[in-house]
């Protein structure tokens, strides 16, 4: 009998350390995929966030969790946005995010962060080729066309980053309006933990 019930209690006790160590894994496990982590991005890294602070996902037009990409935008905004999930070769997450805005005038920026315990840190610069005004003209007059405009330091060409939505190349391309041309400025090469210039 008393063999019985110390059975029973040691029983008892396994399951309570089972159910404690499951809950504690569910409670601790963070971010997995890039809807996880666009729903931890703080609006300083995304200003399309201000359009949509009660209901973030409502910006979701383009979603493909295999991939690790979004399309995002809001008919309260001429601008929009793309998210892409990169990953380290110690699986340490990379999110890319893409943004651009037409009003008053078109702009568009890339930022490069990393999540980790719980902090966003900012590491475009740690992670992607520095180009300048001077590399951008210089792609740009090789692949204008004979009818293009030229351009000058003074007058640059509009540029879009586009992220991509399948493989792990970022490219700069020439912008037209509020969208992104078929021409490809540069390129820029994911290598497991950092971006390398790609072929011209």
């Amino acid at each position: 009998m008393k063999l019985s019930r110390i059975c029973l209690s040691l029983t008892l006790i396994i399951g309570m350390f089972a159910s404690f160590q499951s809950t504690g894994a569910q409670g601790n496990a963070g971010p997995r995929s890039v809807v996880d982590y666009f729903m931890l991005l703080p609006a300083e890294h995304l200003s399309l966030l201000e359009h949509a602070k009660k209901n973030r996902k409502s910006l979701i037009q383009i979603q493909d969790l295999k991939n690790g990409y979004l399309g995002l935008s809001t008919v309260e905004t001429e601008g929009a946005a793309q998210i892409a999930l990169f990953r380290k070769a110690n699986r340490e997450a990379i999110i890319a995010v893409s943004e651009f805005d037409c009003a008053p005038v078109c702009s568009g920026g890339l930022k490069l962060l990393q999540y980790k315990n719980g902090k966003w840190t900012d590491v475009t610069a740690q992670l992607l080729p520095q180009i300048d005004d001077a590399d951008i003209l210089a792609a740009y007059n090789r692949v204008k066309a004979v009818d293009d405009e030229a351009q000058t330091l003074e007058d640059m060409p509009f540029t879009l980053w586009e992220l991509p939505k399948k493989g792990t190349t970022l490219r700069l391309n020439l912008g037209e309006a509020s969208s992104p041309s078929n021409k490809t400025l540069l390129k820029f090469a994911w290598k497991g933990d950092h971006f390398v210039k790609g072929a011209k």
